[in-house]
């Protein structure tokens, strides 16, 4: 290195323009030095010719530790999990062969894991205030302007077109230890969100008395801090990392910890003002909000406002490809619901990865044009990187079966149950997983114990939030890192989604129809 560090020297002195040099012989030896220098340009350069990689081929890398392009990387994989294959006698003598001359820190790290998850908590004093609150005399609250923001009230369980109501909901007066005022941009209509309306409150095990703010999701910007809140500032934008938050509103004050910074907005923090502003400054406020509005690929952010909106769908297809170690390019993937947008994404990160999708599409027979909607929405979905797409009806087996030369799946994501799963589930190649992320049908799943037994059927269930733990620093910074891969992916046109956007005040009954009715293809937004 010290001898290319010379030679360097000695070229680009004779070479400068100053002294007589060519500019582009220049040029190509400063760029040849920046390249032998680092290791990582010159492995690339040494492998492939190239010197920058594609957004595709940094994302293929990148993905599952390289799994997907690198041999080398592979193996080392392969040699991490040799433990997980390892048969019983083997580790019963290792594990007797350690317990004989075992170290004490060895017996005390054993005692630990004895005493389930909770023994690894660490407490400080923001756990205990977060547990149990700070005395309000010992800090001073931030005052807020008197107002009231729009939002989409909830009144008990049922049809949510019947149960849903816009009403004025009035900001609390100040903000009190560790909460921020936040301005919504934007928020999806999510089956999710229309599950929770349609059970009253309920999503897993947490619950919400009606009447409350219906929304799980949204993309906002931070207008206000209280006091002890350290990693927000106003302009921040950020998500939500708890349901139930109540997103489909103009504004909310909610606790700091429940959400997550991803970036800033360019002129964050005048968008911020127009929110906080009083009523009787909107007119004044309200050329900043638009002019801040109107840029929705913001500065620092790892996607546009939009796709940030969507983030849940998109984080959950890239964790459903990615949680499975033992895919390569060549194997099949099939899934149900293609047309909805992790299905989608599905697709696309399946083209990249070199990876076979079969889409099993559902389709209504029974109604006029059935088959020529059916095929438009198939080619729009072989685009997008479908191998073959399916009817979701009969057996799929059987119809995959049809084409010959084509290998059985090895990985099936349902979001449907019922009927659904269990075709998807029968054409998987014997020993593979079938993975549950959702059940729009409300049937669950269920299989013939032959599936089980004889075929070695593998169910798994999937949720984003529990996988991700984004509430957490470390699952934080790994949506933050998923974003940013996402992100290079969408800049380079190499994923994309499409949105119809309903204005909050006005549309949004209008927005709520079009979800529930034709959930598939583009993803509706609230636009406050």
């Amino acid at each position: 290195m010290l001898q290319v560090k010379r030679a360097f020297r000695t070229l680009r002195t004779k070479a400068h323009p100053d002294k007589g040099g060519d500019a582009e012989q220049f040029n190509a030896l400063v760029k040849a030095h920046s390249v032998l220098s680092d290791p990582e340009k010159r492995r690339l350069y040494d492998e492939t010719g190239q010197v920058h990689k594609s957004a595709g081929e940094a994302f293929v890398e990148g993905f599952a530790g390289g799994a997907f392009s690198d041999r080398v990387r592979r193996a080392t994989a392969a040699a991490t999990s040799i433990a997980s294959s390892m048969g019983v006698a083997d580790q019963i003598t290792i594990r007797q062969s350690e317990s004989q001359q075992q170290s004490h820190t060895a017996g005390f790290e054993a005692w630990l894991r004895s005493r389930g998850s909770s023994s690894s908590s660490v407490y400080t004093s923001e756990t205990i205030a977060e547990q149990f609150g700070v005395v309000k005399a010992s800090y001073a609250a931030v005052p807020l302007q008197q107002r009231s923001v729009l939002a989409a009230v909830c009144r008990g369980p049922g049809k949510p077109q019947e149960r849903l109501e816009m009403a004025a909901q009035q900001l609390p007066s100040e903000l009190e230890w560790g909460e921020v005022l936040i301005e919504v941009k934007y928020a999806p209509v999510t089956p999710a969100d229309i599950y929770t309306v349609r059970l009253g409150g309920v999503y897993d095990e947490d619950s919400k008395e009606p009447p409350f703010v219906a929304g799980h999701d949204a993309v906002a910007v931070v207008a206000q801090v209280g006091p002890g809140v350290k990693e927000l500032a106003e302009g921040d934008v950020v998500l939500p990392v708890v349901p139930l938050l109540g997103c489909w509103a103009e504004g909310a004050v909610v606790k700091a910890k429940a959400v997550v910074r991803v970036g800033r907005l360019a002129a964050g923090a005048a968008a911020a003002a127009a929110v906080a502003a009083p009523e009787g400054a909107a007119a004044d406020a309200a050329g900043t909000k638009a002019g801040a509005e109107s840029a929705t690929q913001a500065d620092e952010l790892p996607l546009p406002l939009e796709y940030l909106a969507a983030h849940r769908e998109l984080l959950l297809a890239f964790q459903l490809l990615e949680a499975d170690a033992s895919l390569k390019p060549g194997d099949c993937v099939i899934l149900n619901v293609p047309n909805s947008t992790v299905g989608r994404t599905v697709l696309q990160l399946c083209k990249l990865l070199k990876l076979r999708a079969v889409a099993v599409l559902r389709c209504k027979p029974s109604s006029e044009g059935a088959d020529e909607r059916f095929e438009a929405v198939a080619e729009q979905l072989r685009g997008l990187g479908a191998t073959l797409v399916l009817r979701d009806e009969g057996s799929v087996k059987t119809q995959l079966q049809a084409h010959r030369f084509f290998g059985r799946p090895k990985l099936a994501f349902d979001a449907v149950g019922g009927d659904s799963a269990g075709r998807i589930a029968e054409a998987l190649e014997p020993g593979s997983k079938l993975v549950v992320y959702g059940c729009l049908s409300g049937k669950a799943p269920s299989w013939p114990w032959q599936a089980w037994v004889f075929r070695g059927l593998q169910v798994s269930g999937f949720n984003l939030r529990k996988a991700l733990a984004a509430d957490t620093p470390a699952g934080a910074a790994k949506l933050r890192k998923h974003l940013a891969s996402l992100g290079q992916l969408v800049s380079a046109g190499l994923l994309s989604l499409e949105f119809t956007e309903y204005g909050f005040a006005e549309e949004w009954q209008e927005a709520l129809e079009h979800a529930i009715d034709a959930p598939g293809g583009s993803r509706v937004l609230l636009r406050m």
